[in-house]
């Protein structure tokens, strides 16, 4: 399929609990080594972030994008940062991560002088700003009309616009007066699109990022965009859906799938929620609420009407975007050769042999050449499950990560 791969929601090491080997190089040669066209900058709101992509991208001038300075490097940048808006409306307090694209330098230094009046901007690279959404958005498209914002990992139950905790039902009690300016969700990682399919219609464009915190982790969730790599492209196809497919991370793998109380290992589906009141079982306090919960009751449908019923390949519905599910490629050598740990020597070894010999992971994932079937005949057969469908899953609860079983 033609098109570009984009990732446009990663961070850099100046955001909590992030690598501190994020640097532009950095970020832009495992740009490469996954297989995206366009990554996001991460963090465009930190003074001394900003200052190092000044001084190491510059202007593409072909598709308006940033690139790395003197670099061979095909990755190109999108200037993008991710904000905390914390407020009380109706009585209840609001904690709202967003996501921001901007189309130049001159344009995020204009959004942080704006903002820069409801936080401090040094802080941290995903600042805390005391502003409602819809004033947040308000001035923010004041700025300017190529400025896009998205509401970031919308279920999670802590900072997700439609979040158990701290979120709303719906996107217009959030965003009133401008809610039209709104036109794309992000599902973040305990969700797919299917699950969202009953609860957003078909204009609002549903996106997959990967919120990396780490170099290895970009590209787990990735958008396909139609048309060639440019700014003005990217802006359109998020406003009027032109998205080929998007990049799945498995939803019972995300962190905040089902729902539970890690201190007491407790992790329950819907139903078991249900039966025990959210409380947990063990300790009697209220449980995390997970995302399957979530959507189960805002849609007012059973979970298994919404989740698709085959999980394998590209799954689409009429009028609707298809989606595909995978397992980033270190997990699945990491299974293969017994390795708890996908940060071992061996396994990055390995993984640094099949994407230095075969291409990009995610050509690799989707598309493995038959010289790659015959060099890792092993790997390739997990490759085939996971696109089969043929796995099993422990789902992921309560700010813990699922785990695969291949």
């Amino acid at each position: 399929m033609n098109g570009f791969r984009a990732d446009l929601h990663i961070h850099s090491p100046y955001a909590m609990a992030t690598s501190k080997y994020l640097n532009p190089a950095s970020i832009a040669e495992w740009g490469d080594i996954k297989g995206i066209d366009v990554i996001g900058t991460g963090d465009f709101t930190h003074p001394t972030w900003l200052q190092i992509l000044k001084e190491t991208l510059e202007i593409d001038t072909v598709s308006n994008f940033y690139r790395l300075k003197e670099s061979h490097t095909r990755c190109l940048f999108a200037l993008t940062s991710e904000v905390s808006l914390i407020y009380y409306d109706k009585e209840k307090a609001r904690k709202i991560h967003m996501l921001l694209i901007a189309p130049d330098v001159a344009t995020v230094e204009a959004i942080n002088k704006v903002i820069t009046q409801y936080g401090n901007l040094e802080a941290d690279g995903r600042p805390i700003l005391l502003i409602s959404c819809e004033e947040f958005t308000k001035e923010i498209t004041a700025i300017s009309n190529d400025i896009e914002i998205i509401p970031a990992h919308i279920w999670t139950p802590w900072f997700g616009v439609v979040g158990s905790r701290f979120g709303y039902d719906n996107l217009e009690s959030c965003f009133k007066s401008q809610r039209d300016k709104i036109h794309a969700i992000e599902t973040g990682l305990s969700s797919d699109p299917a699950m969202n399919w009953d609860i957003f219609p078909e204009t609002t464009t549903i996106l997959s990022f990967s919120d990396a915190h780490s170099l290895q982790r970009i590209g787990r969730e990735t958008t396909i965009f139609a048309d060639t790599a440019t700014y003005s492209h990217l802006i359109s196809g998020i406003r009027k859906n032109k998205v080929i497919y998007t990049i799945e991370f498995f939803p019972e793998e995300g962190k905040y799938h089902y729902s539970g109380h890690r201190k007491c290992s407790v992790c329950l589906t819907p139903e078991e929620e249900t039966a025990y009141g959210s409380k947990c079982p063990v300790c009697k306090r209220k449980l995390t609420e997970g995302v399957v919960k979530r959507i189960s009751d805002i849609a007012g449908k059973p979970i298994d009407t919404i989740m698709p019923t085959d999980p394998s390949g590209f799954i689409s519905k009429e009028g609707r975007k298809p989606f595909v599910k995978l397992i980033p490629l270190t997990e699945i050598i990491s299974s293969y050769l017994h390795i708890k740990s996908t940060a071992s020597k061996k396994v990055q070894l390995v993984y640094i042999d099949m994407t230095t010999q075969f291409g990009n992971e995610l050509d690799i994932l989707l598309n493995p050449s038959e010289e790659f079937q015959e060099t890792y005949p092993g790997i390739y057969r997990n490759i085939h499950r996971i696109l089969t469908g043929d796995i099993s899953i422990i789902p992921g609860y309560d700010n813990t990560y699922g785990r695969i079983e291949l």
